[in-house]
């Protein structure tokens, strides 16, 4: 750095250094999230038993309780309707999701139409491994349309749901009732890393990679 009033004793500039070190961490917040959620309980009782494959992530017609589906309204306004889920689910959610948010409100209703045109889109716009069947839990691109984002979630109630981590699903299609079922996988991308957050953060297998002190 040029020194300024310094100059005046003949020092120009000076030099500083200093060090950090790579880390990976749980994710504590996510960009591009899909609004859908696995209990927290049903995916470590999953993961335990090595039975990561074929969760559902949101349930068909007739399987849902007290008319939720699994479909979760990400910027908390309580019944925000079909097209923000339709939207959110092809796309991803624009904003960004924090662990310890306020409580986010379910979605209640199937939208089985709305998820089956989502769903669809984004399945059928994996073009890696062609000859095998686009993208699974075998073989992935991270960065392919069937890689889902999904919120690790705590209901509370009937009407709410508490964010507690984040994992990664390959979606393997859109059932004919509008369940959408997923294969869990690891997930690893760019992040910042704050080392209070991640201290407290449980491991759901999305983490972040970035540099901390």
């Amino acid at each position: 750095m040029d020194s300024f009033f310094a100059k005046t004793v003949g020092i120009n500039s000076f030099s500083f250094s200093r060090s950090a070190k790579a880390r990976i961490t749980p994710a504590t917040q996510v960009n591009g999230a899909a609004p859908l959620g696995v209990e927290y309980s049903q995916l470590m009782n999953a993961i335990s038993n090595n039975n990561t494959k074929h969760i559902y992530l949101k349930y068909g017609g007739g399987d849902g309780t007290q008319g939720s589906y699994g479909a979760i309204d990400l910027d908390g306004v309580k019944s925000g309707g079909a097209s923000d889920f339709t939207s959110w689910l092809e796309y991803g959610y624009s904003g960004t999701l924090k662990i310890g948010d306020d409580l986010l409100p379910v979605e209640k209703g199937n939208m089985a139409g709305p998820t089956a045109s989502s769903v669809s889109a984004r399945y059928n716009s994996c073009t890696h491994f062609q000859g095998q069947g686009g993208c699974t839990a075998e073989h992935y691109v991270l960065d392919c349309p069937r890689v889902l984002k999904v919120l690790v979630i705590e209901k509370i109630g009937n009407s709410y749901v508490k964010i507690k981590g984040f994992a990664a699903f390959v979606l393997e299609g859109i059932g004919e009732n509008g369940e959408v079922q997923g294969s869990y996988i690891k997930y690893f991308e760019s992040g910042s890393i704050s080392n209070g957050e991640y201290q407290a953060a449980q491991d759901y297998g999305m983490y972040h990679i970035g540099l901390s002190e």
